[in-house]
């Protein structure tokens, strides 16, 4: 997978100069410096007068170093691989480049880890706030040097992570002076999907007659799908004897056909969780949905389907939903982890309004319906109980605890067209 890399300039475009820090040498104590070089002189105290102005030339070059000591650094962070799965580890490689002639004795880069990443062996160099981690990376640039530093990463959980904002500093080479500079957030550069585990049976609960996708195991016959012939049993429908075959051969041989399934399959994600436990068991039941969701897309994806998503969840600072048109290939898998990698469990709309507002670009005729959602969150029920009505064949996996979904932790529910359900708790996994 590719790296994602945010090129920082080595100047914010909110300042216009670096801030300076210190107080080794104040404007004030640089005032005193001079008046005591002008009153040795004045006094015929040569030493006095040269203390003073030896003391105010090196003050005045520390002041000049530290003005231009981040002219012309470039900083940038890459990380490898930019998309990976909850729990693998990434390269974090920050980058640090003096395109000028002045060498820059001590250079600290002061960078921002968002919460649900942990800095693997650097632990030492680093701090915590607001949930995030700030660490250290210190190190010297001669002219004209670029300088890589790399780290590892353990992810945590899914989610887009940005990185910083960031800061960099720089001071003559007394230490008077620290000449910094920030640097603002940048894009989502880190992209976590949820992790995959084993899916709820619930492929076979979608199988119907005259699908569009061959089926890898035995459910419904689908006579516009002929595998092969073979000799005539009893028992066997008359209807299916291939005459042509049997005539040929001399014998009675009938046709034997592939089971087919709905090949446009909807996952509908229900992020209300709020009939569950409140706080952090209703977070950890939203995961064990997402996680649910996205293994279920991946069966989906493997069996050839094309598979969509829509979700109630919206994304911090993020006004649109997450809706996916049905596509298929590993392609659309990476769409579709990255848009679960998103979701959250801020909902503004029940999930039946968003299907009413997105049923035309999102719901071919015929299409397949699967809902996760916790264990009587919202009218799952009765929406898909509505859209079974209107032909769409549709399967609900609820979810009764946070955890990982197993034996009696999962109900598979089958709408009919009439709108009738079958159950099949403890679907398992």
């Amino acid at each position: 997978m590719p790296a994602s890399v945010i090129d920082r300039g080595g100047r914010a475009p909110a300042e216009k100069s670096p801030a300076r820090t210190g107080f080794v040498v104040s404007d004030l104590m640089a005032l005193v410096l001079l008046l005591l070089a002008v009153l040795g002189a004045l006094l015929d105290r040569a030493l006095l007068s040269l203390v003073g102005a030896l003391v105010l030339a090196v003050v005045l070059f520390a002041r000049m170093w530290t003005r231009v000591v981040l002219e012309g650094v470039r900083y940038s962070l890459a990380v490898t691989p930019a998309r990976v799965f909850e729990g693998d580890e990434v390269t974090l490689t920050l980058t640090i480049e003096n395109r000028k002639r002045l060498p820059v004795s001590r250079i600290r880069v002061r960078e921002r880890l968002p919460p649900g990443l942990v800095l693997i062996g650097g632990e030492d160099s680093a701090s915590r706030t607001f949930g995030a981690t700030l660490f250290d990376a210190i190190t010297s640039l001669a002219p004209n040097e670029r300088v890589r530093l790399g780290y590892r990463l353990r992810t945590l959980r899914r989610g887009h992570y940005v990185f910083g904002p960031a800061r960099i500093e720089a001071g003559d080479p007394f230490g008077f002076y620290t000449a910094s500079h920030a640097v603002m957030r940048s894009v989502a550069n880190l992209v976590v999907y949820p992790k995959l585990t084993a899916p709820p049976p619930v492929v076979p609960l979608l199988a119907r007659p005259m699908g569009d996708v061959a089926a890898s195991m035995r459910t419904l016959d689908d006579p516009n799908l002929p595998a092969t012939v073979r000799e005539y049993r009893a028992g066997d429908p008359v209807r299916a004897i291939d005459w042509k075959v049997t005539a040929r051969r001399g014998s009675p041989h009938v046709r034997v056909n592939d089971t087919s399934l709905s090949g446009a399959v909807i996952i509908l994600l229900e992020c209300d969780t709020r009939s569950g436990d409140a706080g952090e068991g209703s977070q950890a039941m939203l995961e064990t949905c997402v996680r649910t969701a996205a293994s279920l897309a991946g069966e989906l994806v493997s069996r050839r389907h094309s598979v969509g998503l829509l979700a109630n969840g919206v994304p911090p600072g993020d006004r649109a939903r997450v809706a996916v048109a049905p596509g298929a290939g590993t392609q659309q898998l990476g769409v579709i982890l990255e848009a679960l990698a998103r979701v959250q469990s801020i909902v503004v709309k029940p999930l039946s309004a968003l299907v009413a507002e997105n049923a035309g670009r999102l719901l071919p005729f015929g299409a397949s319906v699967l809902c996760v959602a916790g264990a009587g969150a919202g009218q799952s029920g009765e929406l898909l109980a509505g859209m079974a009505s209107r032909g769409h064949p549709a399967v609900l996996v609820e979810i009764a605890d946070a955890g990982d979904p197993a034996g009696e932790n999962i109900r598979l529910s089958r709408y009919a067209r009439r709108g009738t359900q079958r159950s099949a708790a403890g679907g398992g996994r």
